[in-house]
């Protein structure tokens, strides 16, 4: 009986839609043209919904010119419920719209989605995108959304800001003292964290910025906003070692030799705060992103590390939680920590693990089967840029995967066409917008092309517009809003220079001896293979060849080229220098005419030479010596393991070949 009655409700259902079909919904109006927006808030609501609330009007003014007015009955009706994570939903019922969220966070969501379905971007203010003007507003009355995170902690980590958000901090937006990022400038962080579903935050935390918490009305500003306060990956227990730790006050930051000095320090953030509501990251590194002191061999550095996470259990059950299970803890196995994790450091259960990337943009681990059963799940910590060995990423743009197999004039030419095509697009952008278009699409673009002429070229005028256009950002975009948020030579890299008369890249390599040996006998792009086995997946912009492919374990790509007698030969293959995230290797063989030559792996120390040379061309280059004679032949490249991407191979005569790229 239960099944009929069920197939006879989908039935109804079904013929109720089919009813509905070709009539036209009825609407509500939430904003006529001539009458502010209306609403009301029901019941109890935490400081993040009148934070989201104070944004909706103003967004609201500036979509309809009027600012929305609270009232008994209003158009829109917004309750918090506290059913524990940031979900909400919005439906039309009785001709109100309603906003219902499953926290204080959600129902900002909830309120800021209003905006958002209004025309309003979350770059409205850090971006200048200005709304566009609307003489209506409606919601069909049939029209239901559901919308909830899938993770739970999602944020930012404010680093390398001594070039860009210091300086406007403290010398533009809200002048004072020097180094101060200061709580004003949070705040709009904050609710560019709130208009993109954030909730969790990294401060910022370099040499020559103030700490976090020693300044006024910072922690406050993030309570207020609904923000999670956690600490990066060398800042144990919510401390910023650099702007919090005296050396001469306190002796050395090493927990072997100055143990009970370092547990008092984190003890003190732990009485300050006296919440769980926090993320708290565990472990240790050196003060500013170094090693642990005070050990040296992997098993000292396994054995204290170790000893650090038990004794920082023993202190987050003493100060903030009995049960520490209910406690949100990080631990990040970045960089060396990766290696000491797996020799066997025990973490606890209910921490989340942190994955990270090579600062690269490769991942160098995720969760394997077991791992995955963690309570404490796992996450990611990804750089959008990077201050390092082997070479810094910053100003212009974030981690970039792709690279170009041009030679220096064909670059330029490419650039060229982008600027006429970004300079042609520019006529159509509203007068309003045209701040907002400068900085997000013509800035880059240009200064891009003229850094390109600069150092190809050597050309001193591309050197020029750099900082003209650099000084337009600052000085006249939203007539100086943004006066030193951007730099074009950030930590003064000789990159950023001016030219050295006379001297090219494009020189260099143009004015080199041309000889047969530079040129190869025979060179494919990986994707323009004759046959693949077992699976490939081609990824665009990934590689010099722009195109380059991945592989699964077992699966293969052949080609087949033309050579004349030549006897002794070398293959070179190129391949993405990426990561065996899966703890294993990366290794894949060649073959030619069915013949394996040798087996090769990529898989490399960290920061070891080689790995930073892999990281600097962007390729792993191995070279095979190889016997050929005159006619067809068949150069296979299997995968051996997981993560292999190959990008180009070449054959040359000699081992003598182009510095550039294979060919």
């Amino acid at each position: 009986m239960m099944k009929r009655n069920t197939r006879y409700s989908l039935l109804l259902l079904l013929w109720m839609s089919m009813l509905a079909v070709g009539v036209k919904a009825a609407e509500k109006v939430w904003f006529d043209g001539c009458h502010a927006v209306t609403y009301t808030v029901k019941g109890h609501t935490d400081p993040v919904v009148q934070v989201a609330l104070g944004m909706f009007r103003d967004d609201m003014r500036q979509v309809t010119g009027l600012v929305p007015v609270a009232k008994r009955k209003g158009d829109i009706v917004i309750c918090q419920q506290d059913a524990g994570n940031d979900g909400f939903c919005i439906f039309v019922r009785k001709g109100q719209i309603h906003v219902v969220g499953n926290s204080g966070r959600g129902t900002a969501y909830g309120i800021l989605e209003l905006s958002r379905m209004a025309g309003v971007s979350p770059w409205i203010w850090w971006g200048d995108i200005v709304p566009e003007r609307k003489a209506r507003l409606t919601l069909d009355e049939a029209f239901t959304t559901v919308q909830q995170p899938s993770v739970e902690y999602r944020g930012i980590f404010i680093n390398d800001e001594d070039w860009s958000l210091r300086p406007w901090s403290c010398q533009t937006y809200e002048p004072g003292e020097e180094g101060v990022i200061g709580a004003r400038t949070y705040r709009k962080v904050f609710e560019l964290l709130l208009r993109l579903r954030g909730n969790a935050l990294w401060p910022a935390m370099h040499e020559g910025t103030k700490a976090f918490f020693q300044v006024p009305g910072a922690r406050e500003m993030a309570d207020s906003c609904g923000i999670t306060l956690g600490s990066s990956h060398c800042e144990p227990m919510l401390r910023n070692n650099v702007g919090e730790w005296d050396v001469e006050e306190r002796g050395a930051y090493n927990f072997i030799t100055n143990r009970q000095a370092v547990l008092d320090y984190w003890a003190e953030r732990l009485q300050e705060l006296q919440s769980k509501d926090q993320l708290f990251t565990i472990g240790m590194r050196g003060i500013h992103d170094g090693s642990m002191e005070g050990v040296s061999t992997m098993q000292e550095k396994t054995d204290g590390l170790q000893a650090v996470i038990d004794a920082q259990q023993e202190l987050l059950r003493r100060y903030v939680s009995q049960d520490v299970s209910q406690v949100t803890q990080v631990f990040l196995p970045y960089k060396e920590v990766l290696e000491i994790y797996e020799n066997g450091l025990r973490v606890p259960a209910t921490a989340t693990l942190m994955w990270c990337d090579d600062n690269y943009g490769y991942i160098t681990r995720l969760s394997n089967a077991e791992e995955q059963r963690r309570p404490g799940g796992g996450g990611v910590y990804y750089h959008l840029s990077y201050w390092g060995r082997p070479h810094d990423y910053l100003w212009l743009t974030t981690t970039q995967l792709g690279f170009t197999t041009a030679e220096g004039q064909q670059l330029l030419v490419d650039y060229d066409r982008i600027v006429r095509q970004v300079s042609d697009a520019k006529r159509w952008v509203r007068p309003e917008l045209r701040d907002a278009y400068f900085t997000a699409v013509e800035y880059p673009v240009r200064s891009a092309a003229a850094h390109a002429r600069k150092l190809l070229l050597g050309s001193e005028e591309a050197y020029n517009e750099v900082h003209a256009l650099t000084r337009r950002y600052n000085e006249e975009v939203a007539g100086g809003k943004w006066n030193r948020l951007m730099s074009d030579h950030p930590r003064n890299l000789p990159v950023y220079g001016a030219v050295e008369w006379g001297r090219s890249y494009c020189a260099d390599v143009d004015q080199a001896p041309s000889t047969t040996t530079r040129h190869p006998i025979a060179f494919r792009n990986a994707c323009d293979y004759n046959r693949a086995e077992g699976g490939a997946q081609p990824v665009q912009l990934l590689g010099h060849s722009m195109n380059a492919v991945a592989l699964s374990k077992g699966g293969s790509l052949s080609y087949t080229f033309q050579t004349d007698s030549l006897g002794q030969a070398y293959l070179y293959t190129a391949l993405i220098p990426t990561q065996p995230n899966d703890g294993g290797d990366l290794r894949y063989r060649v073959a030619i005419d069915g013949k394996p030559l040798a087996d090769y792996s990529l898989k490399e120390p960290f920061r070891s030479e080689r790995w930073k040379q892999n990281v600097l061309r962007g390729q792993v280059l191995h070279t095979t010596p190889v016997m050929l004679g005159k006619g067809t032949h068949t150069l296979t490249i299997t995968a051996l393991d997981d993560h292999i991407v190959v990008d180009q191979w070449a054959v040359y005569p000699t081992k003598q070949r182009s510095q550039y790229a294979l060919f």
